[in-house]
Parts: C-alpha cells; sequence; structure tokens
C-alpha cells in the first residue's frame, strides 16, 4: 500500500509501525501514526471484514484531519464490514 495520509500529516497503515509491540507482524487492522517519530496516534481495536470497507475508511481518513477522523469513526455503526461482506479468504 502506497503511503496515505490525514490531512495534517498522520500516516495511514495496515501494518503496525516499526517501534510497536507487534511491529510488521500485526496486519488486518488500520493504524495511524507521526510521520517523523513513528508514534501511534491510533489504531483500530477491530478487523476489518473486507478490504472494500478498509479502503473506504482509508480513503476517508485521507479528507480529514485525525481528530475529525476520529470523530467520524467513532459515530459509524458498522466501519469492519459485516460477516456476510467477508472477503474470499474468510477474513
Amino acid at each position: 500500500m502506497a503511503d496515505r495520509y490525514t490531512l495534517d500529516g498522520f500516516v495511514i497503515t495496515t501494518i503496525e509501525p516499526p517501534g510497536a509491540i507487534n511491529a510488521g507482524a500485526d496486519s488486518g487492522r488500520l493504524f495511524i501514526n507521526d510521520a517523523q517519530t513513528g508514534v501511534m496516534a491510533w489504531w483500530s481495536m477491530g478487523r476489518w471484514g473486507n478490504l472494500t470497507a478498509r479502503d473506504a475508511v482509508i480513503a476517508k481518513a485521507t479528507t480529514m484531519t485525525l481528530a475529525d477522523f476520529r470523530a467520524w469513526f467513532d459515530r459509524q455503526d458498522d466501519p469492519f464490514g459485516g460477516e456476510g461482506d467477508e472477503d474470499e479468504d474468510g477474513q
């Protein structure tokens, strides 16, 4: 995935950033970290039911500041995609 950023410069990734407990190993979640330090500023607690839902959330995040994105994400009923929305590999 090419680097994506929030409007205020935080990096959006799908793999836990360097320096984190599970750096590079924990995928399936969404991570937003400081571009300069790599310190995580936000991460999804759940895992995505499908990649289309995850990609839509990433696209939305690129149009907002981190604070606005966090508020928007918290208002979503099911940002991860439902069980009926699973990818072909069942994840």
